[in-house]
Formats: structure tokens, C-alpha cells, sequence
């Protein structure tokens, strides 16, 4: 399903319905065996791809810094591109904005000891007929999702768990985002379609919006 996507945004062309109801039916979550013993996975159908977008660059930050704390390092940042992690001393970090080029902060926070997460719909994107289809596929739908959240930056202590969170609330939109937030102890800083901007209470006074 993510390879038919990020091929119709590469080619700017809406897939097929019957491609979309392909995968659903053949990609179903069921049919990935997990064995926790050995260490292993198996995918049932034929021709399944297993896409590790959604975690991988948590993880490898994760890694990142176990790797780093395992030799004596007691300050760092690790920035793999909108998962960030910060090691020791406060340290500030920007949070992309939205609605500009990478790089453009809309705001900052100061972490330590922490990492924060963003996943968003607004960098992988193409317009068809005046609507915008990004990367973040609904698995109910196998259409880009429809929350009504642009972007959506979680902090907490493991990038991997914050990376697999933060996409799927940019699916099940903000209300239910901020039910599985509370629900994991974990901050978060919503922004929808519309600009507006929605914080946990604890994050008062450690973020700093610009004008």
C-alpha cells in the first residue's frame, strides 16, 4: 500500500480502486507472523512487502544513543530528520513549521533526556483536482489520511514508540491523539489543517512559539 502511494506522489497520479482494494485484501496486518521467541517474521502472502517507515528512524536513534551512552558520551544531539534526541545538558530544539520550506521553525522547546518525534502530511504530498494526497495512508480506508492533522510532534522517552504513535494519530485525528497521549504519559503538540495549535498543559512554559 505505502509503494503504490509513494508512486503515485512520485508520478503525481491517483491510483486505482481496484489497485487500493488489491492491497487491503492481499496486505492484510493478519497475515505478518511475529514469532517474539526466534526473533523472527513471516509474511503469509505472496508478493507482501513489510515498509518499516513508520518506526525505522525511531529506532535507529534509539540505537543511536545507546551506542553513544555505552562509550561515555554524557551530551548530544541526534537529528535524523524530524526525529531528534537529546542526551544530557538542556538542549533546545526547533519544530518544523508546517505550512514552510524544511527548516523554517514555527517554534522551539528545550529537552533533556528526551526525544521528540514529528510526523506530518505536508512534505510528501501532490495536488489532484484542487485536494491534497500525501504519504500517511489510513490502513482502513488505503487512502492518505483524513484527520484533519497536518503535523504531529510527541515527546517522550523512546523515539521508536513515539515514531509508531505519532503516525497513527495523524490518522485517528486529534481527539482520539490526545486520548492515546494521556493514556502513554507522553507530551504532544498538534497542529491541523488550519493552523491551529493544540499542546499538552506540561509543555507550558518549555515551548517558544515565533511570531
Amino acid at each position: 500500500m505505502s509503494e503504490l502511494w509513494r508512486n503515485a506522489i512520485r508520478c503525481a497520479t491517483l491510483p486505482s480502486e481496484a489497485e487500493i482494494a488489491y492491497c487491503q485484501t492481499h496486505c492484510d496486518i493478519k497475515n505478518l507472523e511475529l514469532d517474539e521467541v526466534h526473533g523472527t517474521a513471516f509474511l503469509r502472502e505472496e508478493g507482501m512487502k513489510l515498509d518499516l517507515g513508520g518506526i525505522v528512524k525511531g529506532y535507529a536513534a534509539d540505537e543511536a544513543r545507546s551506542i553513544l551512552q555505552a562509550r561515555g558520551v554524557q551530551n548530544a544531539q541526534i537529528n535524523f530528520g524530524g526525529t531528534v534526541v537529546a542526551i544530557g545538558r538542556m538542549q533546545k530544539v526547533g519544530i518544523q513549521n508546517p505550512f514552510q520550506k524544511t527548516g523554517i521553525s514555527m517554534a522551539s522547546i528545550t529537552l533533556k533526556n528526551k526525544a521528540i518525534v514529528t510526523s506530518g502530511s505536508y512534505e510528501q504530498c501532490f495536488f489532484h483536482e484542487g485536494k491534497r494526497f500525501h504519504h500517511i495512508i489510513d490502513p482502513r480506508t488505503g487512502n492518505p489520511s483524513c484527520s484533519g492533522l497536518l503535523s504531529v510532534s510527541l515527546i517522550g522517552d523512546e523515539a521508536v514508540a513515539l515514531d509508531a504513535l505519532a503516525t497513527g494519530i495523524c490518522c485517528l485525528g486529534q481527539d482520539a491523539g490526545m486520548s492515546i497521549v494521556r493514556k502513554h504519559g507522553i507530551s504532544a503538540i498538534f497542529v491541523t489543517n488550519n493552523g491551529s495549535v493544540q499542546i499538552t498543559p506540561e509543555l507550558q512554559g518549555q515551548i517558544s512559539f515565533y511570531g
